[in-house]
């Protein structure tokens, strides 16, 4: 798997766009297409994630608000999944 370039932008709980300098922080996935953003505090968050599907040969992206709440986390964690499009 090819990695995928995760961003994120606090505040926001809609699709600000895809212009990735907007996001405050990013990330690469590893190998297995996971990556941890750590040191997150409790708010509202949009989650944008692109890449490239080698199997279609195209570019793919994803994006998913993100509540982030004290009493919603397993210490301090959670796990989420972005589908991604063409």
């Amino acid at each position: 798997m090819l990695p995928v370039f995760q961003f994120i932008l606090k505040k926001y709980n809609y699709f600000p766009e895809k212009d990735s300098s907007l996001y405050e922080f990013k990330g690469i996935t590893d190998g297995y297409g996971k990556y941890t953003f750590e040191k997150l505090f409790p708010g509202d968050y949009y989650l944008y994630v692109s890449g490239f599907d080698s199997i279609s040969g195209s570019n793919v992206f994803g994006n998913l608000p993100v509540i982030h709440l004290t009493d919603d986390l397993n210490d301090n964690y959670k796990e989420l999944t972005v589908y991604v499009s063409e």
